[in-house]
């Protein structure tokens, strides 16, 4: 008999399959059974718990839970077969975890929450989920499931900072009750079409869309941007830039529709994907991109490109690109590694602004006559480090 205890930890105690408890442990504030073939448990015996975690217990189906959890602060059931699950009063609520439930199907509407801050129901078979009143909520975790198709937002959430549904069915989005959100990924989201976003949305740093019904974008309403993904998306056909994104940092328009791009003022940009774009005419990089370490533009059409003042430039992707017959290289590269510049129709290089370069890649360049290299650039190409490859 052991009324005082406060915390009992039998985490990965791999034979562990029952805890009996014949009288209430009043002063329990801690239970970790974390990885134990535990099958069901009794909250009404531990009434003061603050903290259970229950993380990957294959066996267990059930929790049994009283009216209500005053004191349960952090709930971890990931991983288990629970299928259903009512929380009953919970006003302490900080943390719910749900993630890989594969067999859960019953989720009972959030009561009053006003503590919660966590919930990760990633992977539950649930086709529409509603918040009910968590306004304390910072992470959100939706993903996983493709049968998810609507998300109800009826009140502000003003603290919401993670939101993330990828692989869902969700076809749209109104982020307007989340005005401090800084991290929204849709990957995956095949039927998603409209992300709406009725004001300046400052907080915003990174958006995942990739794979998604998305045919445009206007970057002026998110203009702390870090990092946009859009990869896959077969339908977009424009991003629209301000004359300043001075935060941007990654922008991965990889096999869009994309036919033009203007990087304007992107003074952060370190990484720019744009390979099979196969409709991508023109880039204009009118202004130094000082920060500029990756440019792909594999596979499209682009004619001729003026690298500009890129002088951190490390690699640089024309590999496919059947039309570019002109490459302008007016500053030293002296970080430039790897070009590849496989199937173009360029005629002669001068690497003189490339002393490292280690990789180059002229395959299939059947117009290439004359290839110029500064002395810097003899001695790698005597050795296993240093790569020359045409056919």
């Amino acid at each position: 008999m052991t009324p005082d205890l406060e915390k009992l930890d039998l985490k990965y105690c791999d034979d562990f399959v029952e805890l009996y408890m014949p009288i209430k442990c009043l002063n329990m504030n801690s239970l970790n059974l974390k990885g134990t073939k535990v099958t069901t448990l009794d909250l009404g015996m531990t009434p003061n718990l603050e903290t259970l975690d229950l993380e990957h217990c294959e066996f267990f189906v059930e929790l049994y839970m009283p009216s209500k959890c005053l004191m349960l602060k952090s709930l971890n059931l990931s991983g288990s077969k629970a299928t259903n699950l009512n929380l009953g009063m919970t006003p302490s609520l900080e943390k719910l975890n749900l993630q890989g439930c594969i067999d859960f199907v019953e989720f009972h509407k959030l009561a009053k929450c006003p503590k919660l801050k966590f919930l990760n129901l990633g992977g539950l078979k649930v086709s529409c989920f509603n918040l009910g009143l968590t306004p304390s909520l910072e992470i959100l975790d939706l993903s996983g499931y493709k049968e998810f198709v609507e998300l109800h937002m009826f009140v502000e959430f003003p603290q919401l900072k993670f939101l993330k549904l990828s692989g869902s069915k969700l076809s749209k989005l109104n982020l307007q009750m989340t005005p401090s959100l800084e991290t929204l990924n849709l990957e995956g989201c095949k039927d998603f079409v409209e992300l709406y976003m009725p004001i300046e949305f400052s907080q915003l740093k990174f958006l995942n869309q990739s794979g998604s019904k998305v045919r445009n974008l206007n970057l002026g309403l998110i203009p702390h941007l870090e990092m946009l993904d859009v990869r896959g998306c077969n339908d977009f056909v424009e991003l629209h830039m301000p004359t300043e994104c001075p935060i941007l940092n990654c922008l991965y328009l990889c096999e869009t529709k994309v036919t033009n791009l203007n990087l304007g003022m992107t003074s952060n940009l370190s990484k720019l994907h744009l390979g099979g774009c196969i409709d991508f005419v023109d880039l204009r990089m009118t202004l130094e991109c000082t920060k500029l370490e990756l440019l792909d533009l594999s596979s499209s059409k682009v004619c001729n490109l003026n690298l500009g003042m890129t002088p951190n430039l490390k690699t640089l992707d024309l590999g496919g690109c059947n039309g570019i017959v002109e490459l302008h290289m007016p500053f030293e590269f002296p970080h430039l590694k790897f070009i590849y510049l496989n199937g173009s129709k360029l005629s002669n290089l001068n690497l003189g602004m490339t002393p490292n370069v280690e990789m180059l890649n002229l395959g299939g360049c059947n117009d290439f006559v004359e290839l110029q290299m500064p002395i810097e650039c003899a001695k790698p190409w005597d050795g296993n480090e240093y790569q020359y490859l045409r056919s």
